[in-house]
């Protein structure tokens, strides 16, 4: 209706303006102003309501677009991102697994060449072992000749004992006879002092010296 009015108004004032300018002047600030003033603000309305509704329409595609994104995640997303968790601790303990394989077996080998090593080694000396004496030939001897030697130094010890010991007996039994007499000189004079005294009988004799030690 606002177009209509200002496309008549304009003819109009066009078909009075050689006739009539005065009036045609008066209808372009009365009224062709105010229409078309009028129009602009409808037509600026308009727009805003058109630019609302087509922003609307895209927010509301948008919306069914995130409804289906929504959707999907719980559905298709959820169930991919179940999987690739499912298949990530599998992996990981795979990979646990293939690790302490690895570090099982290079320990166990590790293990049977240190053995066949020692085994290398402790069979060598074994059989050195078994070759040699139990106790050194060497050391035995030295043992055997030590006991030798001692018996032989006990030997001459003894003999040469013999001689001193005969000489001490000779000696010992010369002073035991030169003692006796002072024993006897020393027995003579108590008993003559014990008869003088009443003490002892005149029966009592003087030992002799084959009683002697």
């Amino acid at each position: 209706m606002a177009g209509v009015l200002d496309q008549t108004l304009t003819r109009k004032i066009s078909n009075m303006e050689v006739k009539e300018p005065e009036k045609a002047r008066a209808l372009k600030e009365d009224a062709l102003f105010y229409v078309r003033q009028k129009r602009q603000d409808l037509l600026t309305q308009l727009s805003v309501v058109v630019q609302g509704y087509l922003s609307l329409d895209l927010i509301r595609k948008n919306n069914l677009e995130l409804i289906k994104g929504v959707e999907r995640a719980t559905t298709t997303t959820v169930s991919a991102l179940r999987t690739a968790v499912i298949a990530a601790l599998a992996l990981g303990n795979q990979k646990l697994v293939l690790d302490q394989i690895t570090a099982l077996n290079t320990t166990t080998g590790n293990i049977i060449e240190s053995t066949s090593q020692m085994l290398r080694q402790q069979t060598l000396e074994v059989a050195n072992q078994a070759a040699n004496a139990t106790v050194s030939i060497e050391k035995l001897q030295a043992a055997f000749n030590n006991i030798y030697a001692t018996i032989d130094t006990i030997d001459t010890f003894k003999l040469a004992a013999l001689d001193s010991m005969r000489k001490t007996i000779d000696s010992l039994s010369a002073e035991v006879a030169r003692a006796q007499k002072y024993v006897e000189r020393s027995r003579s004079a108590e008993l003559a002092q014990a008869r003088a005294n009443g003490l002892v009988s005149t029966e009592l004799t003087l030992p002799t010296s084959g009683q002697g030690a």
